[in-house]
């Protein structure tokens, strides 16, 4: 992207000295001790028809699930042995820019490949519709995944970022959203995410009816991004399993127990975080504007990079008010955009103020927040909206969070926020 020379006309007072202090917080970090012992009792223990020579097409999906490279493996051997041809297909919508190579290309970022899975991974953007659901709406499958002889679906139950109901993130989704690639996802999404609660199961409905569905492998993370849950799932058993893994997968996921701040200060988003970019479960901040979302942190939110399995997909940027320009410069913006129109969600990809450096950053912050000085500005600070047991807040905030012990241990020490240090103010946009 090309940045003309126009600046702002603000006055750098410098890297402001913040000062921090390190907050733990305790969330149940019960896990699976061996996945691989685990997952291949639940995977025998299965009642499966005989497998031999059929075709069988297991999903990868975009997102950063714990062990996923692991799991899948697992699952690819275990068909194997059993004599199945197996191949791996992306599920994952609209995502790697919608195109083939681009999903291909997202699962070598977890090393899910043809050479450490043992078998080929089409990526095929063409699609058909299998069916409508009972609300009417059009369910499309990917054409070379339809052609398999069986399915079997694997992806993470939890929480959604867009809404919230008894179906949310898990395996109804991949086989609605994920398994219909680009056609399919905006298909879905022109109904609306608040309808997605009923779609869900009646899209899972759909594809299970066509009997092409194996298993399903439900997966649920702690709030360390460990696997606290691994099952194996029949068809018949996928929906109702589902409701109820949902309530564990709340019931586990990492959350902020810190409020009253001023600033939220964001490392990285990424879609390898979460679908919106950074988990509104987290800000408080859906890019749908849906009820049922905690109150958010912060007033502000500002965020200073993208990951980089995320290839430039900035989608999320739209609910930060301020971003640094290193991170506006890292934007891809055709998957951002095919990712933000295929949701429906135009805010999700909108750009926010952009500041030249990180400590203009906290600048703007204290400039539209009516702060007199930097030091006055409460701020907590988290490496994204997944990894949360290890934060900071601004040691003004200390005293007001001292009733929250028992679910949090403050550090006695304290530390400068930091910040990367420009010389001079860089010219902007």
């Amino acid at each position: 992207m090309n940045f003309s020379p126009i600046g702002y006309n603000v006055k750098n007072t410098g890297v402001p000295s913040i000062q921090m202090r390190e907050v733990r917080q305790s969330f149940d970090d019960s896990k699976i001790g061996d996945i691989g012992e685990h997952l291949t009792a639940a995977l025998a223990a299965l009642p499966l028809p005989p497998l031999a020579g059929r075709r069988i097409a297991v999903t990868a999906g975009s997102r950063g699930i714990a062990k996923i490279t692991t799991v899948t493996k697992l699952i690819v051997d275990f068909l194997k042995d059993r004599g199945a041809n197996v191949f791996i297909v992306p599920a994952m919508g609209s995502h790697g820019g919608g195109t083939a190579e681009g999903q291909k290309k997202v699962l070598e970022e977890y090393s899910i490949t043809e050479e450490s899975m043992g078998v080929p991974i089409v990526s095929d953007m063409s699609t058909l519709f299998i069916g409508d659901t009972k609300s009417g709406v059009k369910i499309a499958c990917g054409g070379a995944v339809f052609a398999a002889d069986h399915i079997v679906v694997v992806n993470r139950v939890k929480a959604h970022s867009d809404f919230k109901a008894e179906y949310e993130s898990g395996l109804c989704k991949m086989m609605m959203v994920g398994l219909g690639k680009h056609v399919g996802a905006a298909t879905v999404h022109k109904a609306g995410s608040d309808s997605f609660g009923r779609l869900l199961p009646e899209a899972a409905e759909v594809f299970i009816g066509t009997g092409k569905i194996l298993f399903g492998v439900a997966l649920v993370e702690n709030a360390n991004k460990e696997l606290a849950v691994a099952e194996c799932i029949l068809p018949r058993d996928i929906i109702e399993r589902e409701k109820e893994l949902l309530v564990i997968a709340k019931e586990r996921q990492s959350n902020l127990y810190i409020g009253g701040a001023d600033l939220l200060l964001v490392d990285e988003i990424g879609k390898n975080i979460s679908g919106a970019g950074m988990d509104p479960n987290v800000t408080g901040r859906p890019p749908t504007g849906a009820a049922g979302f905690p109150a958010p942190p912060a007033k502000q939110i500002a965020v200073l990079g993208i990951t980089p399995c995320s290839g430039g997909n900035a989608i999320g940027i739209g609910m930060s008010d301020i971003i640094s320009l290193e991170l506006a410069r890292s934007i891809e913006f055709s998957s951002t955009y095919t990712n933000a129109l295929t949701a429906g969600v135009i805010a999700a990809g909108r750009i926010p103020m952009i500041a030249n450096s990180e400590a203009d950053v906290i600048l703007f912050s204290m400039m539209t927040l009516g702060r007199s000085t930097a030091e006055e500005l409460k701020i907590i600070h988290i490496k994204n909206t997944s990894e949360l047991k290890m934060i900071e807040v601004s040691e003004n905030m200390v005293n007001e969070i001292e009733e929250k012990r028992g679910r949090i241990n403050i550090a006695e020490g304290i530390s400068p926020l930091f910040l990367k240090k420009t010389d001079k103010i860089r010219r902007l946009l």
